[in-house]
């Protein structure tokens, strides 16, 4: 029964998707032919996994709170040393950050993996500001009624999406190892508001997030292939789009 229900919600994501696009994109399709994009949604808007949506498959697709934001973050762009704390009690979470932490040695960049004690919110208020990587691991939860509570849970507990805020700087790329945390919400002004957004307030380029869960064990190769394309040269949209996007995950920012 189990399979069943997984089977028909995956129809059901599917049908939704093909309708969004038809509603969303269908108009514009003669417009965008190939090309990347730049997404910046309506508040009603600010939810969607755009990389599942059929004519964004396999596209570089940025997601921005405003053009604004988009021009600070292309200025912001860049990647050089990394911090990678891994949460509690996440399947997969070792190894993944051994990939992450393997691909970017190999490619140069000096790397800190902070685990189990060290693993906490006080550690990644320290560090962060000071990287040009944040690779985070951790169960994540976004509220739609409190975006700024989106939390990333650690050894002491959670980083809130006001705690990023609150950051004097942000790294340049930021990747969320996380369920929902490419997730925002419309203030009262329509601005967006979470984690990724938060992040992106604070002076990062990219951010790469998923609005929907993630399967913790099935994420570390299309992680370690992202790494691997970015490390080569590849923009980061386009290493989503080729990597991560069927998993849920957006590009917010510069691409």
């Amino acid at each position: 029964m189990g399979a069943l229900r997984g089977v028909e919600e995956s129809r059901g994501a599917a049908m939704s998707a093909r309708l969004l696009d038809r509603m969303l994109l269908g108009p514009l399709a003669e417009a965008l032919s190939d090309r990347p994009v730049v997404v910046c949604p309506a508040p009603v808007a600010q939810e969607l996994p755009w990389g599942r949506l059929p004519t964004l498959r396999g596209r570089e697709v940025c997601v921005v709170p405003s053009a604004r934001s988009w021009l600070d973050a292309e200025a912001a762009a860049g990647w050089a040393e990394a911090a990678g704390p891994a949460g509690p009690g996440v399947p997969g979470a070792a190894a993944e950050a051994g990939r992450v932490r393997e691909i970017l040695q190999r490619a140069g960049v000096e790397t800190r993996v902070l685990k189990g004690p060290e693993a906490t919110v006080a550690e990644l208020r320290a560090s962060l500001p000071g990287a040009r990587v944040a690779h985070l691991i951790g169960h994540g939860g976004m509220a739609p009624a409190t975006p700024m509570l989106a939390a990333l849970l650690f050894k002491d507990g959670p980083l809130f999406a006001y705690d990023a805020e609150m950051l004097p700087r942000a790294p340049r790329l930021a990747v969320l190892s996380a369920c929902w945390l490419g997730m925002s919400t419309p203030a009262p002004s329509g601005a967006p508001l979470g984690m990724g957004t938060a992040l992106l307030s604070r002076g990062a380029g990219t951010v790469v997030a998923s609005a929907v869960p993630v399967q913790d064990r099935e994420v570390k190769g299309p992680m370690g292939a992202f790494y691997a394309a970015v490390a080569a040269g590849t923009p980061p949209a386009r290493a989503v789009a080729d990597h991560l996007a069927e998993h849920g995950f957006l590009c917010m920012g510069a691409g």
